[in-house]
């Protein structure tokens, strides 16, 4: 396992453990994307993103980390201007558990194991589903605390997903955004923590956004 797998493996243990495994694996593999393009923000990394992964002019202001990391266009853009709303146990707590990847196949079908060499790969499907935002979706009790996010994200219910997305415009993005790219790579990932009330685990949402010492740097390859 790599040094940023390895990362990867201890943010999915902290953050997203309640979350299902497909749910899991998504999340992972975007974020490996998006560290990667971070560590090297080349046009032939930041082709690998899914175009909507790509960052939006407000992300350009200042904000915390770890708001990148949300696949959402829509809902990075509401974090960089009223990440507070958002910062509470509750928010973590009804993202775990509402949180859908619209996968019609098994978790088994994600990935596939070369014979020759015993590693794993994400199946082509799969990776094909994931770079289509609306796979990812919430459901309904999440939007019921969070109506206004209803325009951000996809709901479960009723959604075609047509497989594959448009990635274009590379260069030009890149030339945009480097800059920004490489001062956020220098920053801290702050991610939730868990916390402990003696009966059950919650999220603690607010050192989502905090100044506390990073899980990990983002320095990865």
């Amino acid at each position: 396992m790599t040094d940023s797998w390895r990362k990867l493996r201890l943010v999915d243990e902290i953050c997203f453990m309640k979350c299902g495994k497909i749910e899991r694996v998504a999340i992972l593999r975007m974020m490996h994307l998006m560290m990667t393009y971070h560590g090297d923000p080349t046009p032939g990394r930041l082709s690998s993103l899914p175009r909507w992964f790509w960052m939006r002019p407000s992300q350009a202001l200042a904000h915390s980390y770890a708001i990148d990391y949300f696949v959402w266009p829509g809902v990075r853009e509401r974090f960089v201007f009223s990440q507070h709303r958002y910062c509470t146990n509750l928010f973590w707590q009804l993202f775990q558990s509402n949180f859908k990847v619209k996968w019609q196949y098994g978790f088994r079908d994600c990935y596939m194991r070369d014979r020759l060499t015993g590693k794993f790969s994400l199946s082509p499907m799969f990776e094909q589903t994931i770079s289509n935002i609306r796979a990812w979706t919430m459901d309904t009790d999440f939007f019921t605390h969070f109506p206004e996010l209803c325009q951000d994200i996809p709901r479960v219910e009723g959604l075609p997903i047509a497989v594959g997305s448009a990635r274009k415009d590379a260069q030009q993005v890149w030339e945009e955004t480097q800059h920004h790219a490489v001062v956020r790579a220098a920053r801290p990932f702050v991610g939730p923590m868990l916390v402990s009330d003696g009966s059950n685990d919650q999220v603690d949402g607010a050192r989502l956004y905090d100044g506390a010492p990073s899980t990990f740097a983002l320095h990865t390859r």
